[in-house]
């Protein structure tokens, strides 16, 4: 399935707003899609036009925008994003 904006925002709104549902990124798997693409978080910062500070708080806290999440997809070619992006706790 072709992930867009719009698509992953909709995804996203039904899994944050089901009621009981926590919607977490799997850090740890987003962590070795950069390290597989020989990426410094200070380098995956400037992706996505943010400061290396912010990736680090949005990485503690597990959420993402959706523009970023799509810049991330694409720059890395996440083949399933749903795995990393929508991980439910």
């Amino acid at each position: 399935m072709l992930y867009n904006g719009s698509n992953l925002k909709s995804y996203r709104h039904n899994i944050l707003y089901r009621k009981g549902v926590k919607s977490l990124i799997n850090t740890n798997k987003l962590l070795g899609i950069f390290a597989e693409n020989r990426k410094t978080k200070k380098e995956v910062a400037e992706i996505l036009g943010i400061s290396p500070k912010t990736l680090g708080e949005k990485l503690n806290k597990g959420v993402f925008g959706s523009d970023e999440m799509q810049k991330m997809i694409d720059a890395f070619n996440i083949d399933d994003p749903v795995s990393i992006f929508f991980v439910h706790e």
